[in-house]
C-alpha cells in the first residue's frame, strides 16, 4: 500500500507522538545518508528529523518511520544510532501506525 509522506507524518504524530516537540524536514543529504534524527538541547529540548528529499515519496515515508523510531528513544538514549531490540520495538510501533 502506497502512503504519502504527509499521511505517514500525520499517522505518526497522532498514534505515536514523540516525547519532545519535533521539526520534520526534507533536504538534500550527502554521503549516502537517507535521513537522521537528532536531539537538540540548546534552550528548549526538541527533536529534528531530516529525510533526503531526492528519495521517492514512498522511500521518504519509510525513512521517516525509521527515524521516528529513533525519536521515540530520545528520553532514554541521547545518541542512539544502534538498531538493537529497543529500537526494533519502537520501529514496529511506528510501522504499524504508518502502514496498518
Amino acid at each position: 500500500m502506497l502512503v504519502s509522506w504527509k499521511e505517514t507524518l500525520e499517522s505518526l504524530q497522532a498514534t505515536v507522538p514523540l516525547p519532545f516537540p519535533v521539526t520534520v524536514s526534507r533536504r538534500k543529504l550527502s554521503n549516502g545518508l537517507q535521513g537522521y534524527c537528532k536531539l537538540l538541547m540548546n534552550g528548549t529540548t526538541k527533536i529534528s528529523i531530516v529525510v533526503d528529499k531526492r528519495l521517492s515519496e514512498s522511500m521518504q515515508s519509510d525513512v521517516l518511520v525509521h527515524e521516528w523510531a529513533h525519536g521515540l528513544l530520545t528520553p532514554f538514549i541521547y545518541e542512539y544510532t544502534d538498531h538493537g531490540s529497543m529500537w526494533g520495538i519502537m520501529f514496529a510501533r511506528c510501522y504499524q501506525a504508518a502502514y496498518e
